[in-house]
C-alpha cells in the first residue's frame, strides 16, 4: 500500500513540476483533471487512461484517493469456510499486489520521462540536494532570548 501511495505522490509531483515549468499560471492545487487538460493543451499530447503509462498513473491516483478518502461499502454474499477473506477485500487491494509494484513504478517513470521530454526539461533539472550548507557558510543562529 505504501508503494502505491508513494507512486501516486511521485506522479503528482511530476505533473506539478512539468506544469510549473511549461504552463503559464500553473495552479498546483487545481484538480487532477484540470491539470492534465492544461498539460495536454500546452505539451500537445493526449492522456488516455486506457494506454500505458497513463493507465498506471490513473490507477495509482485512484487507489491513493480510495485509500485516503475511503467510503463505506455494503456487500451481500455467502461465504463458506475460507472464502470470506477474498470477499472482504477493498476494491483498491488488487492494485497493491506485490507483483504489480515494480511494473507500476516502471510506468510512472515512463510517464515522468514523457512529460519531461515534452516540456523540454533536461535530465537532472529537477534534482534537489540534502547535502547541507557549504563549509564556508555559517549556519544561522537561533535567537534563544539570551
Amino acid at each position: 500500500m505504501s508503494a502505491v501511495i508513494a507512486m501516486a505522490f511521485a506522479a503528482e509531483a511530476v505533473i506539478n513540476y512539468a506544469g510549473a515549468m511549461a504552463v503559464t499560471g500553473w495552479k498546483e492545487r487545481d484538480f487532477f483533471p484540470v491539470k492534465i487538460k492544461a498539460l495536454e493543451a500546452r505539451l500537445k499530447f493526449t492522456f488516455d487512461a486506457g494506454v500505458e503509462p497513463f493507465r498506471t498513473v490513473s490507477l495509482v491516483k485512484e487507489a491513493r484517493n480510495a485509500i485516503a478518502h475511503g467510503q463505506p461499502e455494503t456487500r451481500k454474499f455467502e461465504a463458506v469456510g475460507r472464502g470470506l477473506g477474498d470477499k472482504l477485500r477493498p476494491g483498491w487491494a488488487a492494485v497493491v499486489e506485490p507483483e504489480l509494484i515494480v511494473p507500476a513504478l516502471d510506468e510512472v517513470m515512463r510517464f515522468k520521462e514523457l512529460l519531461f521530454s515534452l516540456a523540454k526539461i533536461k535530465p537532472g533539472a529537477a534534482l534537489t540536494s540534502a547535502m547541507g550548507m557549504p563549509k564556508h557558510t555559517k549556519p544561522p543562529q537561533a535567537d534563544l532570548g539570551r
